[in-house]
């Protein structure tokens, strides 16, 4: 490392100096090829045209050098082409030592061409053949040698990672840079161990934790800046800024603005962002929104669209758009906008990336399987045949008491659904009652039918309870006695008031924690908002007339869209009280 930060500041002149004194040097010794590789490989990470120029003039002078050397230069001469992009797998260099490390070389020496072999098939558009390549390498090293080269194994899980994040497997990609981050530290590479952990806050971003990618941001902001990577620092502000703003909370936003645009080396003199990064135009936007500063938000989404790099950066201009116009309350440009926004969401551009999705994960896992039936040949016919011994001698066992087990099963969640409905009901009708308390022109036989339409669906949940062993009967509390859902109940039946955004984002949030299936059912359906909410308030037991309130949708709108998202989620027709049964039997 020293070396190579010596070399790098060196002027020109000097450095052939260097090169001439070191060739000298080694040419007085038996073991000169060694040493001509050391100085080759440090001269590699610094000056890539100096080091090529090196080994292209040793190679070239060098007659009594032996194949193993030979192929060793030779792969030094293709690791540099591979760092200055300029490799392909058809070239000659490539060929050759092709031939020579598929049962040749060392481990270090196979990692390394198979890394390289693998960043050719990245440039190419192979992603699956890199993926496989990059997962080779990797099974070379021998992390319990001392001279195991970490750095490159280091940049193998960093490229693995990559791959996994472009491919939307957020899962894969966060191992992956855990592995990177582990080697880094091996090789006492500082920067690219605390750039590893970093990028994993856009593996967890697209997970939805969005708490754990503010914890890595901040954590990963605090190191660059222990080690004066100042700039790195400053760009791990980035993804905070877009979360706040996006949950509507400008204040929060507001501390990370001046060390982003500043020392994040984004930003021209005149405040432009450099491309790519467009998206900060969106959060900017989003910040004065929500600060009611109309005009300057307007500016910024305008901005966005103007200077929008891909469809995720339009997407976000349209939504910032129709929020805008939504404010001004101009019912044209709220439809205009509105229809652009959805367009952007096209589920076959959603379906595609999921398709390359299954593509990725399925090659990766066969080509990890393949391996290991490879080396555990024997080891996994026993297996096979034990566990055939083992199937057929258990069969009838299991699938007696597994029927058993799948009607018992069944009851259970028939009764819980059951008791967990009406327990939304009752909830519902206690709020009810406590409007018609408050009401003195309401009679005593309204309150008293009230009161008794709420005792007779307590005993029915108690006759339910009778048959369910006690450790299993779903109480529902937590779910019908939360704040928020208790806010929608008296949205809906006392203060005729849509929820807030911070409302509904609270639900969400909710949701996702009580009934993780509902979410990730929106997830796989890639449901746009109207969709979700509405399966929420399906699932809370609102009737269409109180969701009319909610959404400020028509009841016709509403109809419509359960009967399509009854079709969308289980691919059969059916009506809007066949989709209410549906989500209502998550519960």
């Amino acid at each position: 490392m020293k070396l190579s930060m010596t070399i790098k500041h060196l002027k020109p002149s000097a450095i052939y100096f260097f090169l001439l004194l070191s060739i000298l040097v080694c040419s007085c010794t038996d073991n000169r090829y060694p040493r001509q590789l050391v100085v080759a490989d440090s001269l590699s990470e610094s000056n890539t045209t100096s080091a090529a120029n090196y080994i292209d003039s040793i190679i070239n002078h060098s007659k009594d050098m032996s194949k193993s050397e030979r192929m060793r230069f030779l792969l030094l001469r293709a690791k540099i082409e591979n760092r200055n992009q300029s490799l392909t797998m058809s070239s000659d260099i490539m060929k050759t030592l092709s031939e020579y490390y598929d049962d040749g070389g060392s481990g270090n020496e196979r990692m390394l061409f198979k890394y390289i072999e693998g960043c050719c098939y990245n440039r190419s558009d192979k992603k699956q053949k890199a993926l496989e390549c990059f997962q080779t390498a990797a099974e070379y090293a021998d992390t319990l040698d001392s001279n195991c080269d970490f750095k490159t194994l280091c940049r193998i899980h960093v490229q693995t990672a990559t791959l996994f994040q472009e491919q939307i497997s957020p899962y894969n990609a966060i191992k992956e840079w855990d592995k990177a981050h582990k080697y880094a530290l091996a090789a006492k590479d500082t920067f690219l161990a605390v750039a590893s952990y970093a990028y994993r806050a856009a593996s967890f971003y697209k997970m939805g934790m969005k708490d754990s990618v503010i914890s890595i941001s901040e954590n990963a902001h605090r190191l660059f800046k222990e080690h004066n990577y100042n700039n790195y620092a400053a760009l791990q502000y980035g993804m905070i800024i877009f979360i706040y703003t996006e949950k509507g909370q400008p204040e929060r936003a507001k501390p990370y603005f001046g060390e982003y645009e500043k020392e994040s080396g984004l930003f021209d003199d005149n405040g432009n962002i450099k491309r790519g990064h467009e998206i900060y135009y969106y959060s900017k936007g989003l910040y004065y929104l929500y600060k009611n500063n109309t005009d300057s938000a307007e500016y910024f989404f305008r901005k966005e669209l103007e200077s929008a790099s891909d469809i995720n950066n339009r997407q976000a201009a349209y939504r910032g758009l129709y929020l805008t116009y939504k404010k001004y309350q101009i019912q044209d440009s709220i439809t205009k906008y509105a229809e652009l926004w959805n367009s952007m969401t096209d589920s076959a551009f959603i379906n595609k990336s999921t398709l390359q999705l299954q593509q990725m994960a399925a090659m990766y896992d066969y080509s990890i399987n393949k391996r290991i039936a490879e080396e555990s040949l024997y080891e996994a016919r026993l297996s096979k045949y034990i566990a055939m011994t083992l199937a057929l001698v258990l069969f009838c066992s299991i699938m007696v008491f597994y029927v058993i087990y799948q009607k018992r099963k069944e009851r259970i969640n028939e009764l819980n659904n059951k008791i967990a409905l009406d327990l939304i009901l009752i909830n519902k009708k206690e709020i009810e009652l406590k409007l018609l308390k408050s009401d003195n022109s309401v009679s005593n036989k309204t309150i008293k039918e009230k009161e008794e339409e709420i005792s007779e669906l307590q005993e029915r949940i108690k006759t339910y309870e009778k048959k369910i062993p006690a450790k299993y009967v779903n109480k529902g509390k937590a779910f019908t006695d939360n704040p928020i859902t208790q806010r929608f109940y008296r949205l809906a039946n006392k203060e005729l008031l849509s929820p807030s955004l911070d409302d509904w984002q609270e639900m969400k949030d909710f949701i996702s924690i009580e009934v993780p299936e509902l979410e990730a059912i929106a997830h796989k359906h890639t449901l746009k908002d109207i969709e979700y909410e509405i399966c929420i308030l399906v699932l809370l037991g609102f009737s269409p007339s109180e969701m009319v309130i909610l959404t400020e949708r028509s009841k016709s709108d509403i109809s419509n869209i359960r009967h399509r998202l009854y079709q969308k989620i289980t691919g059969e027709n059916g009506s809007a009280k066949d989709f209410d049964a549906f989500i209502r039997g998550l519960l």
